[in-house]
């Protein structure tokens, strides 16, 4: 989010919407929104209002990030904000990943083949997704 207050032209990127929907913690997603609809609304991002509508805990959080200032010294900010949000996405695979796990453990204690099937076939998919983000996390 640091990185997306500091650039806001990151803002308009396929590679936002799909942060924002990656983040997990509910205050952390409306921090998020609230950031996207400034940002979408075009002009000066006012970054105090911002903030303040934060949750206290995302809100210190956030604040010490924004006064840190080595965000605005990142080289390449599209290309460190497209890594983060695939490390976002990386985690929310693994959650998933997870998840399909034991819920094909307890359809082979069912005894429900279809369902040992689907997600033996789901949990392929999702490992392939996830080699596939790795592999894009390893390159420049």
């Amino acid at each position: 989010m640091v990185l997306l207050a500091t650039f806001p032209e990151l803002g308009r990127s396929a590679d936002a919407v799909r942060g924002g929907e990656m983040l997990g913690h509910p205050a952390t997603r409306r921090l998020f929104r609230g950031l996207s609809e400034q940002i979408s609304l075009g002009g000066h991002l006012d970054i105090p209002a911002w903030l303040e509508s934060a949750d206290p805990g995302v809100r210190d959080t956030v604040s010490k990030a924004m006064m840190d200032g080595s965000i605005a010294k990142v080289p390449d900010p599209t290309a460190a904000f497209a890594k983060l949000c695939a490390k976002l996405q990386l985690l929310r695979l693994n959650a998933e990943i997870a998840m399909n796990k034991r819920l094909q453990e307890e359809a082979q204690e069912r005894g429900d083949v279809e369902a040992v099937r689907a997600t033996s076939v789901r949990g392929i998919e999702l490992k392939r997704n996830k080699q596939g983000l790795e592999a894009a996390l390893q390159r420049p």
